[in-house]
Parts: structure tokens; C-alpha cells; sequence
């Protein structure tokens, strides 16, 4: 009965619409069924997105609708289908392809289409990241009068990304949008009210209001907004705006992932998992990291990929595991490139291939990943995966270490000690060393136990020595007790 009532509905619409003779083309000489015709099609393809005029909402129709019309060159669906193609609606999440339609819609002069691909060379999502490329695209979609260009040129230029900070020139970009998004949420459009309040809650474009800000997301997720009910649901979390609530904001998440928001359904799988709001439920949190995930979610993609690498609360399976680490890890998540390169290097899951694993830490270690910058320079020292190169190891044992990585600060001591990649420095070993002992590095302290016993980078003091040794041996290190005790009861 459904089939027949949407292809009912589809004939007739098509009928009504090839039967207008006027041209919303201009001067364009087209045939009734030419772009009008696509157009048609394109907004058969909207009403199954939205949901409107009593269409019931379903996004695979909607693809194959715009899918129709972006074939016949229509612009509106090329960037539609590039929309759905970024977040997974009615097909899988394929950025490449998603980048491939901006670009045909931008090249018919499409602003959202310029929008939509500078925002993938500002994210890095399908091609790679290039802030001056997507400031260009951006400011041709702003120059359109496209809002969320204006908004996203604005906060690159107060965080000065790619470009020399200008308070001046983000608050201006700021104020474009915000007259566009206010103008539009005064007009009943709920889509605007999330933007709209988000400029108040910031100060962006508009005198900073944080009460007003969270009037309007309310407003908005009564109306059923989805952006608007996950920002809502996130403060209800943090609570430091308004009264923390789990259980509201467990609420607002529910509604929100309901409309297919990807943030939300992470959001609502951590709940679960946690028991935030509700009693645990760890099958539901797997139910939903694996929606958020076949959305494109990174941090869901890895989390799925830990449930099916550990196995439990669903059956443990390799290949599915390592194919939502490569997912997350292709779109660029650290921490899945980090942990993926781990599976490579210690065959787990997959054949041992550590220059698979290299590359992985490597990617993972220029986004400062310190976990993966410590792999990548013991892969570098032990010369597995790539070359032995100690000049490269110190390198990134220094970036690790100056984040904290207690075994980076260990290895950057020692190298620093003998000389190995760096020029030797007793009082840099000593530094270095001094910062991994203090968090029970058990060789640094027994490190730290020599140097003081033997007067090596530091001043010769068997106290000292002592107290190194003394740690060392708390941990249970038997070496350390031997030593501790002849340097307590033999004198020299």
C-alpha cells in the first residue's frame, strides 16, 4: 500500500510540475521536461527528506531522487547529493564522492556548493586539508550571501587558521551571518535558531547573551531541531550554564538521534555505556555507536571497533574491528590511527606489518598525538618499520616528552645521557630523567639511583641515590633493593 501511494504521489507531482510553463530559468530556452524538469525531480527529493506535505520521511528515496536530477546536471541536487554522501543519508558516508558534487555544484556557481567543499578543505574530509584553499571557497560562498561561510570565515579569522588573526574581519563575517541567521529564526525557521543562538552564546557577531542563547535552543528543540536539541542536551551535561540534568539531557539526545544527528547518537551511546540518565545499557551503547558510526562518526567508529576488537557485549570479529579502525583512521581520527598502528605492529588482529604501523604513527603523531609520537620514535631507535634514524627518534621523543609521555621523558634522558641523537647534556639527561622517576618510571629511577650514586651529570650523593634506589625497590625492581642496601651497609 505504501509503494503505491509514493509512486502515486510521484506521478502526480511530476505531472503538475511538467504541466507549468513558466520558467524559473529566465531566458533559458528549456524544454518543459528539461531543467524544470530536474528541478521536479529535485524537489520530489526534498519532500522526502523533510518529510513535508505528509511524504513520509525517507532519506534512500531521497537519494535516488537527487541522485535523477544531479545526473541531468541540476546543481541544487548535486550539492544535496553531496550532502548526503558527507553524513550518510540514504547511503554510506563517502567523502571523496561528496567532495566530487560540491565540486560540480560549485562550478554552476552554487553557493552552497562552495560552502559545502571549502568546509571539506577545512576539515580535511575527502581531500586533503587546506585552510587557503577553503578561505577562498569560503569567501565566494560569503560573497553569495551564504551565512555559514560567513560564520565559518569568521572563526577562522579569530583564531587566525591559515591567515593573520583579524578580530576586525571575524567580527564582521560574524555579523553577516548573524543578521542572516536572526533574520531567518524572527521568521519561524527553526534550522536557523541553532546558529542564531550559538552567536548570542559566543559573542559572535551580536553582543554576547548566554540566557538568550539558551532561550532560543530551547525554542529550537521544542520545535524538533535537532542541532538545537544536542546543544541543549550538552549543557544539561556539563552544567556549568544551567542545573546539570543527565536525565533531560538524555531526553534531548534521544530526540536528536532520532533525526539521524550523529553527534547525538555517540552522545547517546555514551549514556548507555556509562549509565548517565538511565540504568547501563551496554547493547543499546552498541546499538547506537554502530548508527553514529555507519554515519561517518569517527569516535563512534572507533568505539564500535573496540567492542568487536575485545568482543563481550557483542562477539569479538576481527575483520569487522579493523575495518572501523581504517574507517575512523581514514577520516583522519588520531586516536584511531594510533591504536590501529598497534594492531599492525603487534599482528593482533591482522598480519604483523609494521611499516603499516609507522605510517599510522606517523599520521597519528603530526596531529601531536603523544602516545604515537613515542611509537614513532622507538620505531625509529629499534629501526622496525623503517630505518634506524636516532637524529628522527629524539625528535619525536622531545614533541612526547614536552606533553608529558613519562617513557618519551625516560628515552629522551638516556639519549640525551650517552649522547645518541643529540649532543650529549648531563643536565638535560638529568632533567628529563628527573620527569619520568616522579612518575614511577622504574628505569628512570634506578637511572636517576646511578647517577647520583656515581656522580654522573650530578653532584655524587648517596642520599639521593638512596631515595631513587628506595623508589625503585617499592616497586618491587630487585636490582634496585640490591643496590639500595649495599649502598645503605657497604661503605665504599
Amino acid at each position: 500500500m505504501r509503494k503505491l501511494f509514493l509512486l502515486f504521489s510521484t506521478l502526480l507531482f511530476l505531472l503538475v510540475a511538467c504541466s507549468d510553463s513558466s520558467s524559473e530559468w529566465g531566458n533559458q530556452n528549456v524544454r518543459c521536461c528539461g531543467d524544470k524538469y530536474s528541478n521536479s525531480i529535485y524537489k520530489r527529493g526534498e519532500m522526502f527528506r523533510t518529510g513535508a506535505g505528509g511524504t513520509p520521511q525517507d532519506f534512500e528515496m531521497a537519494f535516488k531522487f537527487y541522485q535523477k536530477a544531479a545526473d541531468r546536471g541540476f546543481a541544487k541536487a548535486q550539492y544535496r547529493l553531496g550532502r548526503a554522501y558527507s553524513n550518510g543519508e540514504g547511503t554510506k558516508v563517502d567523502y571523496v564522492k561528496a567532495v566530487e558534487f560540491f565540486r560540480l555544484a560549485a562550478e554552476q556557481g552554487h553557493a552552497g556548493g562552495y560552502y559545502a567543499l571549502g568546509r571539506s578543505y577545512d576539515k580535511g574530509l575527502g581531500v586533503e586539508m587546506d585552510t587557503a584553499r577553503a578561505i577562498e571557497l569560503y569567501q565566494i560562498a560569503a560573497d553569495s550571501g551564504n551565512a555559514f561561510a560567513q560564520y565559518n570565515l569568521g572563526r577562522i579569522y579569530s583564531q587566525g587558521r591559515g591567515v593573520e588573526m583579524d578580530p576586525a574581519k571575524a567580527q564582521e563575517n560574524y555579523r553577516s551571518a548573524f543578521e542572516w541567521f536572526a533574520k531567518k529564526t524572527a521568521e519561524g525557521e527553526v534550522w536557523a535558531m541553532y546558529n542564531t543562538a550559538q552567536s548570542y552564546r559566543h559573542g559572535n557577531g551580536v553582543e554576547q547573551d548566554v540566557d538568550k542563547a539558551i532561550e532560543i535552543l530551547a525554542q529550537g528543540a521544542k520545535k524538533g531541531d535537532s542541532s538545537c536539541q544536542y546543544e541543549l542536551a550538552r549543557l544539561y551535561m556539563k552544567g556549568d550554564l544551567i542545573e546539570r540534568d543527565p536525565a533531560k539531557a538524555l531526553g534531548l539526545y534521544k530526540a536528536s538521534a532520532a533525526q539521524n544527528h550523529r553527534g547525538a547518537q555517540y552522545a547517546l551511546a555514551q549514556m548507555y555505556e556509562r549509565g548517565l540518565g538511565t540504568e547501563q545499557d551496554l547493547p543499546g551503547a552498541v546499538e547506537w555507536y554502530e548508527k553514529a558510526a555507519t554515519g561517518g562518526n569517527t569516535w563512534a567508529q572507533l568505539a564500535i571497533a573496540r567492542y568487536y576488537h575485545r568482543g563481550g557485549v557483542i562477539p569479538a570479529d576481527p575483520v569487522k574491528s579493523v575495518e572501523w579502525y581504517e574507517q575512523a583512521a581514514d577520516s583522519g581520527n588520531a586516536v584511531a590511527q594510533f591504536e590501529l598502528g598497534r594492531v599492525y605492529m603487534d599482528g593482533e588482529l591482522v598480519a604483523e606489518n609494521p611499516e603499516r604501523a609507522v605510517e599510522l604513527f606517523r599520521l597519528a603523531a603530526e596531529q601531536n598525538h603523544h602516545d604515537a609520537q613515542y611509537a614513532l620514535a622507538r620505531s625509529y631507535t629499534k629501526g622496525i618499520g623503517t630505518t634506524t634514524d636516532s637524529v628522527a627518534a629524539v625528535h619525536w621523543y622531545l614533541l612526547a616528552a614536552k606533553q608529558g609521555n613519562a617513557w618519551a621523558q625516560f628515552e629522551l634522558g638516556k639519549a640525551y645521557s650517552v649522547g645518541v641523537g643529540v649532543q650529549q647534556n648531563p643536565f638535560e639527561a638529568v632533567r628529563w630523567l628527573e620527569k619520568a622517576a616522579e612518575k614511577d618510571i622504574v628505569y628512570a629511577q634506578m637511572k636517576m639511583g646511578q647517577m647520583y650514586a656515581e656522580g654522573d651529570g650530578v653532584s655524587k650523593d648517596l642520599q639521593h641515590a638512596a631515595k631513587w634506589y628506595g623508589m625503585a625497590a617499592i616497586q618491587g625492581n630487585d636490582d634496585a633493593k640490591q643496590k639500595l642496601i649495599r649502598k645503605l651497609f657497604v661503605s665504599d
